[in-house]
């Protein structure tokens, strides 16, 4: 797509005119889920809801034994309980 892009374009920096439509299509739904003045988060967020979740998961399939946790997700149990306290998980959520 960008190469195509760069022999299309007469112009030395390339424009959302010469990207495909489904491209911009895609980019008009992001643009509406993250408002501009969000985008410099986005990954940050994206990033912790993701790691919550994952976090939250591995926690619930080992019973909350966190050792088993941290060894299968391979950090270390300190880590494990910085990221616990981090998103403000506990056995009773």
């Amino acid at each position: 797509v960008i190469e195509r892009a760069v022999q299309v374009s007469d112009k030395k920096i390339i424009g959302t005119s010469d990207l495909p439509d489904y491209l911009l299509a895609n980019y008009k739904l992001f643009s509406l889920q993250y408002p501009e003045k969000n985008n410099i988060n986005i990954l940050r967020t994206s990033k912790n809801r993701v790691e919550k979740k994952l976090l939250e998961s591995a926690l619930v399939s080992n019973n909350w034994n966190k050792s088993k946790t941290a060894s299968r997700m391979g950090i270390s149990r300190s880590l494990l309980y910085a990221l616990i306290k981090k998103y403000g998980l506990n056995s009773t959520a």
